[in-house]
């Protein structure tokens, strides 16, 4: 059986983000039925439903039709970029980042 790539799409989307089909039907605001048929390629999302998904999720809609290679490409990007952020918020702790380290400001100009 061949499933389309908004299927796949939506299936890495849904389990990417550590949710599973019931989690993902209630934040959706549908059945977990109708989440079942779209994972599976019986059925497509309408236009509202995709909108609600690229909304949850943070995500281009246009995106949910890529081919599933490129699709995946994207969560990697997107988890590289959290994890540097998650990195990034530890180090400084919330502090403002000062690039002339302990210089008075004017100093660091020179």
């Amino acid at each position: 059986m061949n499933v389309e790539p908004v299927a796949l799409n939506i299936r890495r989307l849904i389990f990417f983000h550590h949710r599973n089909q019931r989690e993902a039907a209630q934040l959706l605001g549908v059945s977990e039925h109708t989440v079942s048929r779209w994972l599976t390629g019986r059925t497509r999302p309408d236009s509202q439903a995709l909108m609600r998904i690229a909304e949850l999720y943070a995500i281009n809609p246009y995106r949910l039709g890529a081919s599933p290679v490129e699709f995946a490409k994207d969560l990697a990007d997107a988890e590289r970029m959290e994890q540097a952020e998650r990195r990034l918020d530890k180090s400084h702790r919330g502090k403002l980042w000062k690039p002339w380290r302990g210089k008075r400001l004017h100093e660091s100009l020179k």
